[in-house]
């Protein structure tokens, strides 16, 4: 914990999380916009998407993402289709820095 009572972000995927308007940083623009869409004065996040879903074997190069491209679809050949196909991904929910998102609702 710093000395403001902030606590820093320790992985990609919360920097991922607190970065809802892609600008690569986490500033307090990013607070404002997290605002507006709780109060309802903004429908969607800037770019319209709501998730983020990385493949689970991606290992990220540092904490913080900003500057990495990491993949975030899968193409599917067509050879896939005569087998079973498992895809997994981790599902970063824009906003939700602490994981703790119910996600049965």
């Amino acid at each position: 914990m710093l000395g403001l009572g902030i606590t820093p972000l320790n992985t990609p995927y919360q920097f991922l999380a607190a970065d809802v308007n892609f600008s690569g940083t986490v500033t307090t623009f990013d607070i404002l916009t997290l605002k507006k869409i709780i109060l309802n004065i903004e429908n969607n996040f800037p770019t319209g998407q709501s998730w983020l879903f990385v493949p689970t074997d991606y290992e990220f190069l540092t904490p913080n993402p900003a500057n990495e491209t990491y993949p975030t679809s899968f193409k599917i050949e067509a050879f896939y289709f005569s087998r079973p196909l498992i895809v997994d991904f981790i599902g970063i929910k824009l906003g939700d820095v602490n994981s703790s998102a119910i996600l049965d609702k």
